[in-house]
């Protein structure tokens, strides 16, 4: 039986949000919340109800995933609501985001907050620390871990580091 999580009621303010170039795979991603199982990593005594109330993540490839796929790393969504900041934070894993509808401040190691539209590719570099903000709108984001990333997509990733 899918979960469903309080973020999830933002997901009509989302695709009202949703630029063109995402408008509609923001509404493929929001009719699969229907049927998909939303997941969070964090418990509340780390950080606390407001946050759980506020974020979710459902992966469309991987271990949690629809048919498990334990030799990828994930891919899905995931939805953080207005004000909601995504905690300073760091993993072995190498990880992309892509804003699909809102827009949010992104912080890289010892970087200053950086606001990315929809349509962004974001990148984590193994253990770099990062965090994330919403402002007033609420977030959409796919992402996606290192196993699947391909040798084009990190020369891709590599090139545009080197021009921020």
């Amino acid at each position: 039986m899918p979960a469903s999580l309080p973020v999830l009621r933002w997901l009509p303010q989302i695709k009202v949000n949703a630029p063109p170039s995402s408008a509609t795979l923001v509404g493929q991603l929001s009719k699969l919340s229907t049927v998909s199982t939303w997941h969070q990593t964090y418990k509340q005594p780390a950080v606390g109800a407001a946050f759980l109330d506020n974020y979710g993540y459902t992966e469309l490839l991987g271990l949690t995933g629809p048919g498990p796929q334990p030799n990828i790393w994930p891919v899905g969504s995931c939805c953080w609501v207005p004000s909601t900041t995504y905690p300073r934070h760091r993993h072995e894993a190498e990880e992309i985001y892509v804003p699909l509808s809102g827009t949010a401040a992104w912080q890289h190691g010892n970087q200053g907050w950086l606001d990315e539209s929809p349509g962004t590719v974001i990148h984590h570099a193994s253990n770099e620390p990062h965090a994330m903000r919403t402002g007033v709108q609420p977030l959409l984001a796919l992402y996606c871990g290192e196993a699947i990333i391909s040798a084009r997509s990190r020369a891709w990733i590599d090139s545009r580091q080197r021009t921020h």
